[in-house]
């Protein structure tokens, strides 16, 4: 570091400009040059007398405290004392001796200091004598590459202008010796007031280099500080938003619960309507079987008279064959007698044409009988025939408009209960569909039967006319049993159906356990939420001591506010020991997160064990169903008392989280001013430390290990006997209204605060 004395002049005038750390002393006789200066700045401030010279002029120029004779308002009638001016002239002498002897050591000796810097050596025009003097002294000075360095470049310039001044000295003496001399009481008084004008310099130089350092310390301080709050305020927003949104899952999740148990019930209801349809189904199935049975019977019965019949007519035709040949016979027989008796005698004829006549009446009253007996058998045939028939298709029509009536009003009733229903409820309508569509098939092939049984009448008549188309015949029986047939595959694509109906009935069992399965999944989630209430339950009571510990921070703060005055100077200090302490309480809370997070791991492990308890315990019990939907019920109906419960305790936490907030502004801002050592102490952290060890051993897994009343609370079956679900229930609002006095706590804690944060903003305002 480079220094010299100089007049006090140029100290003045070039405080400002001055790079930091750079000052300037000499290598020589530092006391001569010293007093030389000060001699000169007394002369020179003499000199000017009643004229004004400014005391901070601009960088770079050449004027002095040397009067401008050039002036108007220069005095010329100034005289100097006896031997002043040769003292003056031999101080001028020895000033331009050292500086140059200065500048030489500058340039020879410590150049190397200014490093990459200094590239070109000043020019020589700006300090001519300088120069000259230097070049017969030491000749390697403009060797040098280190001179345009910006302090060596200002140190330049302040020796040019003492140059200057010097020579414009030399100019003033030579016009100040023909005056004569001046008053002593006058130059004491000078004096006196240039040294009272120099301290009085010197410490306002002082107080603006204190000042800047202040500023700039405030102003990194105040970044740091700005820097932190929005970090804090950052981490804050993330956990006000993360707590709405575990609010926003709760409020869904309930509001999905309850719309599941409305779907639930009303899937219930629609199940309990398709059981008593699909039993309503079955029953007219059983019906309509019974009635098919007994149908299929009469056809038998009526196909084995059928066949009664034809052997009774096959019989009549070769009873009938069997007269036509004796009647043959016997007109032979007779023509025969006729010829044996036209050789005979005439009497004979007449005998046999008698008998021949009465036997013809014979024939032809045979013939009649056999022609009445025909018709009698046709008529029976036919009214047999006819009556069954129309007995059969007036039952089948009787029972097909019971069964299209029937089927309409259940096609009717599905379709609305089927607009009602969901995606699952589908199927049904297509199998309705399909069961319109084989109603109308079914219809479609009665009136083909009925048509079938008109041919087969009018056949039958053919037949019986024609007795030789049998073939026809039997080839409508074939009909008629393909048509049986066909029937049958009817009745087993119903059955068919039935079964499918079954199926669906068994899938809607299914979805009844699932349901069930979720709302053990919801009890499950419920026993989570008291755990996790029963945890912030333990963070309100810490938070509650961490207050305590405030307003005992607040009083010794109050008491240490009145010290703060003194101790400003070493609060750079103090902050940096904050800022430790504050990286110290980050590291410290972010350990602590992380054995947060580990615990929630293994709650969650223990939740899950506790969930496979719970459905292990729920197989194994087999209580009846309404009692379950009544403890549903009445548990969804407490649930939703606790959600509003909760609700309510949550926007009391916020508004109470805002408080704290504002009151933390004021506290930080204490805080801030104390060092970090004084605000807790050791016995503090043990305590903290012993706290969280506490916490951690106080989980369901521990309760649940340890038993008593809680642990059946927590775990999936009572581990007490005496305990029960009633006793429970009962224990839960006795801690609902332990929880509610706490509130009310802290709502008065609250107050206290808000009159503490009052009283301190009072004591800021009355501090000078």
């Amino acid at each position: 570091m480079v220094q010299m004395d100089l007049p006090d002049r140029f100290l003045r005038r070039d405080i400002q400009t001055r790079p930091a750390g750079f000052t300037l002393t000499g290598d020589g006789d530092r006391p001569k040059l010293s007093s030389y200066l000060d001699e000169y700045s007394l002369t020179n401030r003499y000199l000017t007398n009643s004229h004004y010279v400014p005391d901070v002029q601009e960088q770079g120029s050449t004027s002095s405290y040397i009067p401008n004779t050039s002036d108007p308002s220069y005095d010329n009638h100034v005289i100097l004392p006896d031997g002043h001016s040769r003292f003056l002239s031999e101080m001028a002498q020895d000033l331009e001796d050292e500086c140059n002897t200065l500048f030489r050591n500058i340039t020879t000796s410590r150049c190397g200091n200014f490093g990459t810097y200094c590239s070109a050596p000043p020019s020589p025009s700006r300090s001519p004598e300088l120069f000259r003097k230097a070049k017969g002294r030491d000749t390697k000075i403009g060797d040098h590459n280190c001179l345009m360095h910006p302090s060596h470049i200002s140190v330049l310039q302040k020796l040019e202008a003492s140059k200057y001044a010097v020579l414009q000295l030399e100019d003033a003496l030579s016009r100040l010796e023909q005056q004569k001399g001046i008053d002593p009481s006058q130059i004491e008084k000078f004096q006196q007031l240039e040294k009272k004008i120099i301290i009085l310099e010197k410490e306002l130089v002082l107080a603006r280099q204190e000042h800047e350092l202040d500023s700039k310390t405030i102003d990194t301080l105040k970044s740091e500080m700005e820097a932190k709050v929005t970090l804090l305020q950052k981490q804050k927003d993330a956990a006000n938003k993360e707590k709405e949104n575990m609010v926003m899952r709760f409020a869904i999740s309930e509001k999905e619960l309850l719309n599941q148990k409305v779907e639930k019930e009303n899937l219930n209801k629609k199940l309990k309507e398709a059981t008593k349809e699909n039993e309503s189904l079955t029953n007219k199935l059983k019906t309509l079987s019974a009635e098919k049975l007994k149908i299929s019977q009469q056809l038998e019965t009526k196909n084995s008279e059928l066949s009664n019949l034809y052997s009774e007519v096959d019989k009549l035709k070769d009873e009938i064959n069997a007269r036509d040949i004796k009647i043959k016979w016997s007109q032979n027989k007779l023509k025969s007698q006729l010829e044996a008796a036209q050789k005979g005698s005439p009497e004979q004829i007449e005998k046999l044409s008698t008998k021949i006549l009465g036997l013809q009446n014979e024939i032809f009253e045979l013939k009649e009988e056999n022609q009445d007996l025909k018709k009698q058998l046709d008529m029976a045939v036919q009214g047999r025939i006819t009556d069954q028939k129309y007995k059969e298709q007036k039952a089948q029509l009787i029972m097909s408009t019971h069964e299209y009536k029937e089927l309409e009003a259940k096609y009717r009733m599905l379709n609305q209960k089927f607009e009602r229903l969901m995606e699952e409820n589908s199927m049904l309508a297509i199998q309705t569909q399909e069961v319109d569509q084989e109603r109308f098939e079914m219809n479609d092939k009665l009136k083909m039967v009925v048509d079938q049984n008109a041919k087969l009448s009018s056949a039958l008549v053919e037949l019986e006319e024609q007795l030789d188309a049998m073939d026809s015949v039997k080839k409508d029986l074939k009909n008629q049993k393909e048509a049986f047939r066909k029937y049958a595959a009817e009745i087993e694509s119903l059955r068919k159906c039935n079964e499918e109906l079954g199926m669906e009935m068994e899938m809607c069992r299914k979805r009844e356990a699932e349901l069930l399965e979720f709302t053990q999944r919801v009890t499950d989630k419920n026993v989570s939420l008291q755990s996790e209430f029963s945890s912030v339950e333990a963070k309100a009571t810490e938070l509650e001591r961490e207050e305590e510990e405030h307003g005992a921070v607040l009083k010794v703060l109050k008491k240490e506010v009145s010290r703060l005055e003194a101790e400003l100077k070493a609060e750079q200090e103090r902050r940096n020991d904050e800022a430790k302490l504050l990286a110290k309480q980050v590291a410290e809370k972010s350990t602590k997160m992380h054995s947060l997070e580990s615990n929630l791991t293994e709650a969650q492990s223990e939740l899950t064990l506790l969930k496979n308890k719970y459905s292990v315990a729920l197989k194994v019990l087999d209580v009846p169903a309404q009692i379950l939907i009544e403890r549903i019920v009445k548990l969804q109906q407490d649930n939703a008392k606790q959600s509003e419960r909760v609700e309510f305790l949550e926007e009391h936490s916020v508004h109470l989280v805002h408080e704290l907030q504002k009151k933390s502004k004021l506290l930080q801002n204490y805080i801030l001013r104390e060092q970090a050592g004084a605000l807790t102490s050791k016995s503090m952290d043990k305590n903290k430390s012993e706290l969280m060890g506490w916490s951690k051993l106080v989980t369901s897994a521990e309760l649940t290990k340890h038993g008593g009343i809680m642990a059946s609370l927590y775990s999936a079956k009572p581990v007490n006997e005496s305990m029960s679900l009633e006793l429970c229930m009962e224990i839960n609002q006795k801690l609902q209204a332990i929880l509610e006095d706490t509130l009310l706590k802290n709502i008065t804690l609250k107050e206290n605060i808000d009159t503490l944060g009052d009283e301190i903003a009072r004591l800021t305002n009355k501090k000078p």
